[in-house]
């Protein structure tokens, strides 16, 4: 069953990351900061759920809110990606110091960072990774 969300997702190698939070609370300014960084939009403002696959809905495919600019076009992902991550967006007094990676409401790992922060994409990139070695080492 397809569940449409409130969110906005990337990927970056080949993992599909999944960025939540109230509107304002940064999730499309993040996405274009981790574009930046490498990865490729998936879809802004809202993203399809099927079956622990990403997609953008048809009519926001390429599309990316760029406040203070308007709707940019963007390269995106064409294909359905796997949802690996999800980064549940917050100011900073709700970010632990250290975390688990444990499973949130939508079946895989669930970090909450602050957006703004200027370090967010390389911690949402380091979260990456090390969960990539965690499967890794449990193979």
């Amino acid at each position: 069953m397809a569940h449409l969300l409130h969110a906005t997702a990337v990927c970056s190698d080949a993992k599909g990351i999944l960025l939540t939070g109230p509107s304002g609370a940064g999730k499309s300014d993040l996405a274009l900061r981790l574009i930046d960084h490498g990865a490729v939009l998936i879809s802004d403002d809202a993203v399809v759920l099927e079956e622990g696959y990403l997609r953008a809905p048809a009519r926001l495919r390429g599309k990316l809110e760029v406040r203070g600019v308007g709707i940019v076009r963007m390269p995106h992902m064409a294909k359905p990606v796997a949802l690996k991550l999800q980064i549940a967006l917050s100011d900073s007094q709700d970010v632990a110091r250290m975390p688990s990676f444990e499973a949130g409401e939508y079946g895989c790992p669930c970090l909450t960072l602050n957006p703004f922060e200027a370090s967010t994409p390389l911690k949402v990139r380091a979260a990456a990774e090390q969960l990539s070695a965690l499967v890794k080492a449990a193979s």
